[in-house]
């Protein structure tokens, strides 16, 4: 091997060892660099839910006409202190209707009124009346 050879081959080695490098230092993420990022992400997500959370919530009511409203959730929580509105998670609600209908509905979330029971409900709104089966984004529910 030449002299010109041997240069070239050791300016490739250090071309290749400063890009290691270089990936190590800044790109190469060890499994506590992950696990710190990750309780990070969740101490802010944990500081951000101010609310109260409440698990296994079921509501019921009846108007005027004789139409039965029940609304389950795994988990609710109130953003105010104050509000009337709570937030829901893995939702059903059945309505019985006076003519002895009933009318099914499910979604990951709803927002419900505690006071007049109007429901909001959003992200995979499943509904079933009859022979009937609706799938959409979000389904209002006014009383």
């Amino acid at each position: 091997m030449n002299f010109k050879s041997l240069i070239q081959v050791s300016l490739i080695t250090l071309v290749l060892v400063i890009c290691g490098i270089i990936y190590y230092q800044y790109f190469y993420e060890t499994p506590s660099r992950i696990i710190s990022k990750k309780i990070e992400t969740l101490e802010k997500e944990k500081k951000k839910l101010s609310g109260n959370i409440i698990k296994d919530i079921e509501y019921k009511s009846e108007d005027e006409k004789g139409n039965f409203y029940v609304i389950k959730s795994k988990e609710g929580e109130f953003k105010d202190q104050n509000s009337d509105i709570i937030f829901m998670t893995n939702v059903t609600a059945i309505m019985r209707l006076k003519d002895e209908t009933t009318i099914k509905l499910s979604s990951l979330n709803a927002k419900y009124n505690i006071v007049d029971s109007n429901t909001n409900f959003f992200n995979n709104v499943n509904l079933n009346y009859l022979n009937h089966n609706i799938v959409a984004e979000n389904i209002d529910v006014f009383f």
